[in-house]
This record gives structure tokens, sequence and C-alpha cells, in this order.
């Protein structure tokens, strides 16, 4: 009968424990449901709010047709130009990088990107749209978002001065290459707020 009354309070107690578990595991997992259900709202307001907004194209002809070699050199780079409603631009460009060096296994793909730039001359975000460089040598860092991070909330003396010796292991080609075209967007947002031509 003790044995029975052990035995008995033992399976009690593991009934117990397990019932805690359940319960925690329900917890956690209702939890990450509505972390999940907020994350997910956050990202469809974000997608409502970028649907909102108005974009106006800017022609860009004249730049491209440019006397000054500097506008007219950028605007090879530039493939279109957008204005928000705000004042801010939207630059859709291309970059060479290791895709286009000539070097075996090159894919011969310019990097494709856009930039927005605040009306006050500083980067609001930057995103690759398209790319054929290699993992190794840029492309894994074009992927993961990383020249965002460098460059968001950067001017065009910010966007100059950024040091790539952090990450060129394998990406001084892709690196220095978006880096020069982002240069080229900031020589563009000049001419046009400026308009020169």
């Amino acid at each position: 009968a003790f044995t029975d009354a052990v035995e008995a309070k033992q399976v009690a107690e593991q009934r117990a424990k397990q019932a805690e578990i359940e319960q925690k595991q329900k917890t956690m997992e209702t939890a990450a449901a509505a972390e999940r259900a907020q994350i997910e709202a956050e990202a469809e307001a974000a997608v409502a709010k970028i649907a909102a907004t108005e974009l106006t194209d800017v022609d860009i002809t004249e730049y491209k047709n440019s006397e000054d070699r500097n506008v007219k050199r950028a605007f090879r780079s530039i493939v279109s130009v957008q204005k928000t409603a705000t004042g801010n631009y939207v630059f859709e460009a291309t970059a060479d990088g290791f895709g286009t060096s000539g070097e075996h296994g090159a894919s011969g793909e310019k990097i494709y990107f856009k930039v927005s730039i605040s009306s006050e001359g500083k980067i609001i975000d930057l995103c690759v749209t398209k790319h054929g460089e290699t993992p190794s040598f840029g492309g894994d860092k074009l992927e993961n978002g990383y020249y965002g991070e460098i460059f968001i909330d950067k001017d065009q003396a910010g966007s100059d001065g950024v040091d790539f010796d952090v990450i060129k292991n394998g990406a001084t080609v892709t690196s220095n290459g978006l880096k020069k075209s982002i240069l080229y967007c900031f020589i563009g947002f000049t001419a046009i707020e400026g308009g020169a031509n």
C-alpha cells in the first residue's frame, strides 16, 4: 500500500509537471503568435504607406545630355528618378561590380539598386533589386542589406567618406562600384534640385 501511494504521488507530480510544461508552451506559442501578428500588421501598414506614396516621374533627358561632364557621366548610371509628394527622391541606378569586371567567372551583370534621398540630401533607404555578383565577391553583402545599413542617414560627403576596409574581404570591386554609383545619384540629386544641366 505504501509503495502504491508513493507511485501514485510520483505519477501525480509528473502529471503536474507535464501540465505546467504544456501550459508554458501554450503561453509561449500564444506570445509568439501575437508577436507574428504584430509584425505582419506593421509590415502591412508599411506596404500600405509605400503604396499610398505618390511618386512623380522626373524627366531626366536634359541631364543625360548635359554639357556638364560630371552630370552627364552620373546620368549614365541613373536609370530613372521619381519624386515623392514630400520632396524626396527615388533614384534607380546601376553600378559596376565584380560581375562586370571581366574577371574569370564574372556574370557580366551590373548591380541594379534604388536609393531614396531626402529633400535635405540624406539617404533614406538603399536596396539592391538585381545583381549577378558572386556570393563570395560581394553578392552576400548585397543580399543581406549590409550596404543599406552603412549608407542610411549619410549625405554626399558622408557617403564619399564611407570606409570599406572592414568589409572588403572579397567585396572590394562590389563595394567601390556601388559607392561610386551612389555618389552619381547625389550628383543627379544636386543637378535636379539646383536645376543645373
